[in-house]
């Protein structure tokens, strides 16, 4: 009896090292695989919120992109360098023509005294 209970004991003390071992394996396990699966889902989040960075940022882009069209159908129709120079060619035309008609109406202004001086004042 003594042997058997010895075996038991044998038995006993090796079955609960390989629970033990077993134990510790299977913690070591679940560390690691939710230590992966904490770092999966972190990943996850970021790319995330990086696709959604990214997806504002076109947006944006897209909206800058808008505006510059826009802005350069606009600077199209502007007048250049040439058309201003021209235009500046007609406005000093049209300055001299001034001066010309500024002249003849002192003229006729003086003209138009002289009759109204002659008729107010008549051949007395």
């Amino acid at each position: 009896m003594g042997d058997t209970n010895m075996d038991y004991s044998q038995a006993r003390f090796w079955f609960d090292i390989l629970q033990t071992i077993g134990v510790l394996v299977l913690a070591v396990y679940t560390w690691l695989t939710n230590r992966h699966k904490a770092n999966r889902d972190a990943i996850t989040q970021v790319d995330k919120n990086h696709k959604a960075a990214i997806e504002d940022i076109h947006g944006h882009l897209h909206e800058i992109n808008r505006k510059v069209d826009l802005q350069e159908r606009d600077i199209r129709h502007l007048p250049n360098h040439e058309d201003i120079s021209r235009l500046h060619e007609k406005v000093n035309k049209v300055g001299e023509s001034i001066k010309e008609v500024q002249g003849e109406l002192k003229n006729i202004n003086r003209t138009m005294a002289l009759v109204n001086d002659h008729l107010l004042n008549g051949k007395r």
